[in-house]
């Protein structure tokens, strides 16, 4: 059975970008626990902000955000300097499946 130990990614910028501050704490908590820096915001904009500060080396961003879709806050990523190799994890609801084809789409 994995353990947080087993996960551990000690020194790693993840970069968390959810609506809902409950969840960006949630995620904050689980991934400083496993040794990543993280930095959380609640837009896509902001997100642009801070990736052209600091490229992380993981996204995790929500699909739906109250200024930019987050499939499109992805495509603006992927347009970077440098950010083709950043993987990009999508939160969704579970049972959306049109969410889920549209953030492959989109990178």
């Amino acid at each position: 059975m994995n353990s947080s130990a087993d996960l551990c990614i000690d020194g790693l910028r993840i970069l968390v970008v959810a609506s809902q501050a409950t969840l960006r704490s949630q995620l904050a908590d689980l991934f400083e626990s496993s040794g990543w820096i993280v930095d959380t915001v609640s837009t896509g904009e902001v997100a642009i902000q801070r990736i052209a500060e600091q490229t992380p080396d993981l996204i995790v961003l929500d699909a739906v955000l109250a200024d930019i879709e987050g499939r499109l806050t992805c495509q603006l990523i992927q347009q970077m300097e440098g950010m083709q190799a950043v993987p990009v994890i999508f939160l969704t609801e579970p049972n959306d499946a049109a969410t889920v084809a549209a953030a492959f789409a989109g990178g």
